[in-house]
């Protein structure tokens, strides 16, 4: 079994939220785990959710030429307006899921 002390070592004193602890290791640091994952969903909901192609490439660790041939090839679904072109964060963080493997 974990021991949740040690965890705990190699946190600096800033890492903690000001808040009262409970006295329960373990439970403090499942609360701290949760406002950490609450606050990346609040990150994410402030980040725009459309792209450029050059963002987009950013994000997903490629090139904007490579982007733009795999838009043009239908691999990444694209949004257009005009001459503009954008991408979903949604649909490039489920283009990554789909092409996940376990080997």
């Amino acid at each position: 079994m974990l021991d949740p002390a040690a965890s705990q070592k190699g946190r600096a004193e800033s890492d903690f939220s000001p808040v009262t602890s409970t006295g329960n290791v373990g439970l403090d640091l499942l609360a701290d785990s949760i406002a950490a994952r609450v606050a990346a969903r609040l990150n994410q909901l402030q980040e725009p959710r459309l792209l450029s192609v050059d963002d987009a490439a950013r994000y997903l660790g490629r090139t904007p030429k490579a982007l733009r041939h795999m838009i043009a090839g239908g691999a990444v679904p694209a949004v257009r307006e005009g001459t503009r072109v954008h991408l979903d964060r949604v649909d490039l963080d489920r283009w990554v899921a789909m092409r996940k493997t376990t080997r």
